[in-house]
């Protein structure tokens, strides 16, 4: 199963946000290996807009979906779950015979209607606004704890 993370917005790789996010999915990646995670990674859609467009933005990451994905949207009006319960809906994805998961970040306006109406879960990191480029990295962490409680290492302490 491959994991990614799909953001509207292009950042530099060296920002200390995207070096947290690409470090905690290299991890992620390295630990998932032993049951079946072949891939973690980040892709980014420079949509070259100076207005926001949601629209234009939704129909963007739909059109990079693979047949199959489980899309997963972030959005502040989402479902909050705690880790283990977000870890479980993983590993059962996982097991499920999911080949990819797809988190969604979508621009300055969020997602379209039309986009959260497509998504299989609709999943918030609280009801804050977040900086896109730290939901980046928020994701990428999330992405690696849910991989370690699966493996049931000492990362996630409750």
């Amino acid at each position: 199963m491959k994991i990614s993370i799909y953001a509207i917005g292009k950042y530099k790789k060296d920002l200390p946000e995207m070096d947290l996010c690409l470090d905690y999915l290299k991890r992620a990646e390295v630990m998932g290996r032993a049951f079946g995670i072949t891939a973690c990674e980040i892709r980014e859609f420079d949509t070259k807009l100076k207005d926001a467009n949601p629209k234009r933005e939704s129909e963007l990451l739909l059109s990079a979906l693979p047949d199959g994905a489980y899309l997963i949207c972030l959005d502040e009006r989402g479902k909050n779950l705690g880790s283990e319960e977000f870890a479980e809906n993983i590993e059962k994805l996982k097991d499920n015979g999911v080949r990819e998961i797809i988190f969604a970040i979508g621009g300055a306006e969020g997602h379209s209607q039309e986009f959260k109406s497509r998504a299989d879960l609709q999943l918030s990191f609280g009801k804050m606004t977040w900086p896109h480029k730290l939901v980046r990295a928020m994701a990428g962490e999330q992405i690696y704890r849910s991989v370690s409680i699966i493996a049931k290492t000492p990362y996630h302490k409750a």
